[in-house]
């Protein structure tokens, strides 16, 4: 027979797992599926075309626990950020931090991988690092965070992260930090064009003793690097530097397609004449 400290160990020991279960969104692979093909459309009438710089395609991350944290420019940045998931990384399970009442409005995102976090509290802190340890404990996850404390810039170099993913990376003995940044900027075309690469991964065997500052440092400096590369290629606006992930609305080009909408809009009396602006009149 099993000694009552072997069983009551066993209880504490299941109780224990079952606690650590429960700290893990349950995604439903049905609404997963429909968000993912929604996703797609979404973006597509949104935008030009989503495109990934040949030189910032994900590197080798292993199998390992891995965490993609981004730059905070837009409300689109998690949205953009599933859609890579899919895409890149396809043979892992996806979770992403949210603002806590938001998801309480909108549940449903516990079944696509959200969990809730109580921002500016302590409570809210050590839930953060409680949940997402569970995550990564379990295996081929990934865990996407936004740690700037608000939306900014994308040319913005003085980051201020919240001290979660610095606390987060402190306490982990294994994985990989990935930054990956995100721009939204207009080429020439009606609709934005969003850009994106991910940077050079961070692993975490090979700094088991850092601090929980130099931690941020390398979070900070991983992150800067990958946002000032992507302004250069931004600028450049040069199509060929990126492979396209997803092709979306095409819109009028410059002063000729200004000209055909308004001809579409008045029953032609406005069109092009010979390359130049005409009415009826002339």
């Amino acid at each position: 027979m099993k000694s009552t400290s072997s069983v009551e160990s066993g209880q504490a020991g299941a109780q224990s797992a079952a606690a650590e279960e429960e700290l893990v969104p349950r995604i439903s692979p049905l609404l997963l599926r429909f968000f993912q093909n929604y996703l797609k459309r979404h973006i597509a009438r949104h935008f030009h075309a989503v495109r990934i710089a040949r030189a910032g395609l994900p590197p080798p991350v292993g199998e390992g626990p891995l965490i993609i944290y981004l730059n905070h420019p837009s409300w689109w940045d998690p949205l953009i950020a599933a859609l890579l998931a899919y895409r890149y990384f396809p043979d892992r399970t996806h979770y992403t931090a949210m603002d806590s009442e938001a998801l309480h409005r909108h549940r449903f995102f516990e079944k696509l991988g959200f969990f809730g976090v109580e921002g500016g509290t302590a409570h809210g802190a050590v839930e953060f690092l409680r949940r997402s340890r569970a995550i990564l404990a379990r295996p081929r996850t990934a865990l996407w965070l936004t740690p700037q404390v608000r939306f900014t810039d994308p040319r913005e170099r003085s980051i201020h992260l919240a001290g979660g993913l610095t606390h987060l990376a402190w306490r982990l003995e294994q994985g990989t930090l990935l930054p990956l940044a995100i721009e939204y900027p207009f080429w020439n075309e009606q609709y934005p064009e969003v850009l994106v690469p991910f940077g050079s991964p961070i692993p975490i065997e090979g700094h088991i003793h850092w601090t929980v500052p130099e931690w941020e440092s390398a979070i900070i400096n991983g992150l800067n690097q990958t946002q000032a590369a992507l302004a250069l290629d931004s600028i450049r606006r040069e199509p060929e530097a990126f492979e396209t992930v997803l092709t979306g609305r095409e819109g009028a080009h410059g002063a000729d397609g200004l000209w055909q909408w308004l001809a579409s809009v008045f029953g032609g009396k406005a069109h092009i004449r010979n390359g130049r602006a005409g009415n009826q009149f002339e």
